[in-house]
């Protein structure tokens, strides 16, 4: 019992998050900004493919953005770790995103590469598009007999809000046929584990084009709620906090 209080002690008020995100691809996109806050964040695009093409954007943060930064170009195989983050743009939008806590170079020699898409990208074959987390159900609709999709809660890590809530992502998870009929079992306020990969959709709002970040289930599994689990896993480390991020 000491030493759980010991632990809760340096958190500080702290949390961690409940999923990890494993991605890699070929660099498409290399992009340092500094916020108002003077916070370096950066943004870089990964291209890879598995059963087909994805396009991903990894963020970095503070020290580790302007390290990495030089170090890039269009073209290198890049693997990341980190973890979902969600927050509002400027306009209001709610944006979902990857951030990176580690990134890693990979050798080119031991990977393959697609041709040039219609941009001129090319993509990393075979790539690594890893999720793997537990969160809690908000909703399940069955969309058709082989589609169900859950919006989940996933924690971000870091530091709780004014009201002592944990950072959070809502994330829509999407599974098909087998797996479509287990995601359908889970129930609203349960905890869910997950494995998948993540995929961008892209439709027509009103103010344009608009893009979303999901998960495609591989496999899942409802689970008995224990105390507080959500709130205490340590496993994953500390998440960086993010400050007033323009995009």
């Amino acid at each position: 019992m000491v030493a759980v209080k010991e632990r809760e002690k340096k958190m500080n008020g702290r949390t961690y998050a409940d999923h990890t995100v494993v991605v890699s691809g070929r660099v498409t996109e290399v992009d340092l900004r500094y916020s108002p806050a003077g916070t370096a964040i950066l943004r870089v695009g990964l291209a890879g493919e598995d059963a087909r093409p994805y396009y991903l954007t990894v963020k970095a943060l503070k020290e580790r953005a302007e390290a990495w930064a030089d170090r890039l170009k269009t073209g290198m195989p890049l693997l990341a770790e980190g973890t979902l983050s969600q927050y509002k743009t400027q306009e209001g939008r709610v944006y979902t995103g990857i951030l990176a806590r580690r990134l890693h170079l990979v050798d080119p020699e031991a990977t393959g590469a697609s041709s040039p898409d219609a941009r001129g990208n090319v993509r990393e074959v075979p790539g690594v598009n890893l999720f793997v987390g537990r969160g809690w159900v908000v909703r399940v609709e069955e969309r058709t007999p082989t589609l169900v999709v859950a919006r989940v809660r996933f924690q971000t890590g870091g530091p709780r809000d004014e009201r002592g809530y944990a950072p959070s992502a809502f994330v829509d998870v999407k599974a098909f046929d087998e797996v479509a009929k287990d995601l359908k079992k889970a129930k609203e306020g349960q905890p869910l584990f997950v494995q998948g990969r993540l995929r961008v959709d892209a439709w027509e709002g009103k103010d344009g084009k608009r893009y979303d970040l999901r998960v495609e289930a591989l496999f899942v599994k409802p689970l008995l709620a224990g105390r507080e689990e959500a709130e205490r896993d340590e496993s994953l480390g500390e998440f960086p906090p993010e400050e007033d991020l323009p995009f």
